[in-house]
């Protein structure tokens, strides 16, 4: 990690007195690189507000940036893992607008679930979806259900067979 926060800070003071700021693909490239051959941090992966959710409104978090079910983005720029918690300077963008974010991402290890704030959206407490989660509801869509009296309903129309 020390590593990482040297090249990093290298990148943001190069040039020796350089009055210019590093261009938001720069800073992203060069986390990139950082987390290439590291572990996986705790918080990538599939996530929902419950498991219900999963197959329709998910967020994705990787090493590198986050979506909502509700089109916010962020790309991480900067990530500090302090005693488990990572703050993460973000660019991230809701309706258009792009703004400057720190986000912190914690971990509720008895419930497995992970906490999401500051940014262009408010604090969520999300559980994992497991493969099985996302892809049970649209499998259950798929082969269609029973209706009232035990009809089968079509699952292109969802009418009475």
């Amino acid at each position: 990690m020390r590593l990482a926060l040297i090249i990093l800070g290298g990148v943001l003071l190069g040039g020796c007195g350089a009055a210019s700021e590093p261009s938001v693909q720069e800073v992203l490239s060069v986390s990139e690189g950082l987390v290439e051959g590291r572990p996986k941090p705790f918080y990538v992966g599939r996530w929902a507000a419950n498991e219900a959710l999963c197959p329709s409104a998910r967020w994705e978090i990787t090493q590198t940036g986050l979506s909502t079910p509700a089109h916010a983005f962020c790309g991480f720029q900067q990530i500090v893992n302090s005693e488990g918690v990572y703050q993460i300077g973000a660019i991230c963008s809701a309706e258009g607008e792009a703004a400057q974010y720190q986000l912190r991402i914690s971990q509720a290890q008895s419930a497995g679930a992970v906490l999401v704030e500051g940014g262009p959206f408010e604090p969520a407490a999300l559980v994992p979806c497991s493969a099985a989660a996302i892809e049970g509801a649209a499998g259950a869509a798929i082969t269609g259900a029973a209706g009232p009296a035990g009809d089968q309903t079509s699952p292109e129309l969802g009418t009475g067979l």
